[in-house]
């Protein structure tokens, strides 16, 4: 499943990340952000209280909504 901008998303929950914004959503706010040596990232913004940060696509799950069906 291809991620978009705009699209909205939750960080998977992985034993290694301990973060306690793990359940909540995240709004993506650009695509194919590359590092050197990391591969593509996208760059996602917290819902809720506006943090940032990029992560790996592999890393996040897309919410379906009605209108992205």
């Amino acid at each position: 499943m291809q991620i978009n901008i705009g699209d909205l998303v939750y960080r998977k929950q992985n034993q290694y990340l301990n973060s306690r914004h793990n359940n909540e959503i995240w709004l993506v706010t650009g695509t194919g952000i590359r590092r050197a040596g990391s591969g593509v990232w996208i760059r996602i913004q917290n819902i809720h209280n506006g943090n940032r940060l990029g992560c790996k696509e592999i890393m996040l799950m897309k919410i379906e909504t009605e209108a992205s069906c």
